[in-house]
């Protein structure tokens, strides 16, 4: 009671600040959206806090701060069609309840995502986007990492502080957690809210250490290949790579030193269970085939993860522009009984199976030009020594795109919200960049046309002027006592 009495007060400051700033409103809903309040308590689960917080924001936008507004970009192009685009496919969907109730949360992520840009302009809000990100799912990591510290975690166990979808999927969780570690590097160096100082630094230390423990915690094989992704990435994209290496090392030593033995078995699964748990499966796909009804049932293995791709590509051939939204649950076809109702096991699969080709198409252009932005910033970023954050920033975002891209690989995100929060990102940062160019680059066309060529007697006029006032100065300066 006295939780949900204590975030009730949160929000309403939160909601009530919000009316002299639109940007807090903002930040109040990404707070809410991640946090989760109503799986925290129950006392909030009576108060629509997100939808409040969302009307708010748009409210306030429209009739206090709707100076500056971003331009329409590519990617704000591709949001668009595809938020139309999974409309389009939920009206033709295989399970038309459930893929409508799927398609409600789907376009609240997908109008977040496009309403972001213009209300995140500046560095200090971009920052504070950030920064609300990282603490929102700090709630998360310190409760799931300390347990993992005290019991060493477990797979398929929720170890966290509420009952939401990216809490209880150890995949789902090891890539925002290494997204969130990717900006906590960012707003540690280069982080105006809080001031630089040992104390902040050690924070945002211990925060980097705990969500690396519930990537560990989580016992998910997926979560070491986000953690391979994210050292390979940052020590690539980033500076000093001496530097990063010799931390790799440490922190690799670490965690195999440390680590639960129940980890480190799970782990050489990837190499030495693959083979024999494909092949394990592989007889119970024929068994089921060749005996409809009486076959066993499949364990869950790697092996799933093929055959339901397997049938998700076969489906969008017959059916290329999709079945809608929770088509998985329909995947029990024909004699294949072991894959009813399996998951997809990728988000790219499940773009492809629900949204189909075009789907898939936009999904994929959209991380592509989303990382586009982050390198184009960052490029023009090491020619500015003002814009060194944002040659960081950008780091970050590609780090962390990279670690969601790697985890929706094996798991269903497709929909979840952390990845239009970097498409959003990467819209704010290029916009943020064009402003600053532009002065620039005036000033640099201004130069150019004094430089231009002029016809003989204009030049000459100006040299005879230019002749007379350097005389006038010579004289003027005689003249002084």
């Amino acid at each position: 009671m006295l939780r949900g009495l204590f975030i009730l007060s949160f929000f309403l400051v939160v909601f009530g600040l919000g009316f002299t700033a639109p940007f807090i409103m903002m930040l109040g809903y990404l707070w809410a959206d991640i946090f989760r309040p109503a799986d925290v308590s129950y006392l909030m689960g009576y108060v629509p806090i997100g939808d409040m917080l969302a009307g708010g924001a748009l409210v306030t936008y429209v009739l206090m701060d709707r100076r500056e507004p971003p331009r329409v970009t590519l990617l704000t192009v591709l949001l668009l069609l595809f938020t139309l685009w999974i409309t389009a496919t939920t009206t033709w969907a295989v399970l038309q309840v459930d893929a409508w109730i799927a398609w409600n949360q789907a376009i609240k992520v997908m109008l977040f995502a496009l309403f972001i840009p213009y209300v995140i302009r500046s560095r200090i809000q971009i920052e504070g986007f950030i920064v609300v990100f990282i603490f929102a799912m700090a709630a998360t990591f310190l409760a799931y990492g300390a347990k993992t510290f005290v019991s060493g975690g477990s797979y398929g166990s929720n170890l966290g502080i509420s009952n939401a979808v990216y809490v209880k999927n150890g995949e789902i969780l090891s890539g925002i957690c290494m997204m969130a570690v990717a900006l906590i590097i960012f707003v540690m160096k280069h982080g105006r809210i809080f001031p630089q100082s040992s104390l902040v630094k050690l924070g945002y230390i211990s925060l980097t250490i705990f969500a690396i423990a519930t990537v560990i915690g989580t016992h998910a094989r997926t979560g070491l290949v986000v953690l391979v992704v994210f050292a390979a990435v940052r020590w690539f994209v980033g500076r000093g790579k001496v530097g990063w290496a010799v931390v790799y090392v440490a922190a690799a030593f670490t965690i195999v030193t440390f680590a639960p033995e129940s980890w480190t078995q799970r782990m050489a699964t990837i190499i030495n269970g693959a083979p024999a748990a494909s092949e394990q499966a592989r007889t119970r796909v024929r068994l089921v085939q060749e005996n409809p009804g009486e076959g066993p049932e499949l364990d869950e293995s790697a092996a799933v993860r093929l055959i339901m791709w397997q049938w998700t590509f076969n489906y969008a051939l017959e059916n290329p522009l999709g079945g809608g939204f929770d088509l998985y649950k329909v995947s029990r076809a024909g004699n294949e009984r072991l894959l009813q109702r399996r998951a997809y096991h990728s988000s790219f699969f499940q773009v492809l199976g629900e949204h189909g080709w075009i789907g898939l198409f936009l999904f994929l252009t959209m991380n592509a030009v989303a990382m586009w932005y982050a390198f184009q910033a960052k490029r023009i970023a090491k020619k500015r020594p003002e814009l060194t954050w944002i040659r960081d920033l950008s780091t970050a975002l590609i780090t962390g795109q990279m670690c969601l891209l790697a985890a929706g690989a094996f798991t269903d995100m497709a929909f979840h919200p952390p990845f239009y929060y970097i498409f959003s990102l990467a819209i704010c940062v290029r916009e943020y960049v064009r402003r600053v160019q532009e002065p620039y680059a005036a000033g640099s066309k201004a130069t150019a046309a004094v430089a231009l060529p002029l016809p003989g007697g204009v030049v000459a006029g100006m040299s005879a002027g230019m002749a007379q006032m350097q005389a006038q100065h010579t004289l003027n300066a005689r003249q002084r006592p």
